[in-house]
């Protein structure tokens, strides 16, 4: 895949006289790097993927995305402003939108998340159908992207048609704007924690920003914050 086709949507500039550079594959792991790669640095828990920057570059890695600077000789360097976002939204380039394959229902609120997803997977399923969904896993990027890989086939394309996923209503900036869910249900926005989610309002201006126009709402009309409009 080009560069410039990597890059499209994902808010990234592509470096002048590289769009036509050959990418083989995206990665946040140095020790999995290969030669013609995309590596981001991931700032986790406890490493910072800046890091490696150089590691990855040094094993092949054409492209180095980064917050902050770093040293990646032999690699060009994109400078981004939220590299996890910008990590979901490659992997979704790399691999053909496969999200965009399916007919996905979104799940979010501060409460009843879990509830809800479990039951409309309970649903299709006793229709026959079998759902990509997250009910085993966490409901944040993390949790999205291993159970659409876990769906998907090695050309990175899905094996089912429907998917029920709970999201993060914490984690609307990068999941969002890649998933795009077709039906996005909001059970309610309520203050939960104030160090997390600071106020209602905060929260519902965050996702109003980042819902795709293409997405339909399903909305919880008892919502104290739903009622104001």
């Amino acid at each position: 895949m080009r560069l410039e086709e990597l890059l499209k949507d994902t808010g990234l500039n592509c470096p002048d006289g590289a769009e036509d550079t050959e990418i083989t594959g995206v990665s946040y792991n140095s020790l999995n790097t290969r030669p013609g790669d995309v590596f981001v640095c991931v700032k986790g828990f406890t490493t910072d993927g800046h890091k490696y920057a150089g590691a990855a570059a040094k094993a092949g890695a054409a492209v180095v995305v980064a917050e902050d600077e770093v040293e990646a000789a032999g690699a060009q360097v994109i400078r981004s402003a939220d590299n996890r976002k910008a990590l979901s939204m490659l992997s979704a380039n790399f691999f053909g939108r496969p999200s965009e394959d399916l007919l996905m229902f979104g799940v979010t609120g501060t409460n009843g998340k879990t509830t809800v997803s479990n039951m409309l997977c309970d649903i299709f399923e006793s229709w026959g159908i079998s759902p990509v969904s997250n009910r085993l896993g966490s409901n944040v990027d993390a949790g999205s992207a291993t159970a659409l890989v876990a769906a998907a086939t090695l050309g990175g394309k899905c094996r089912k048609e429907i998917g029920v996923l709970e999201m993060d209503e914490r984690s609307a900036a990068r999941l969002f704007p890649v998933l795009k869910p077709d039906w996005l249900i909001v059970t309610n926005l309520f203050r939960d924690s104030m160090r997390r989610n600071a106020h209602p309002e905060f929260i519902a201006s965050l996702m109003e920003k980042n819902i795709d126009p293409s997405t339909r709402l399903i909305l919880n009309a008892d919502d104290p914050i739903r009622s104001e409009e």
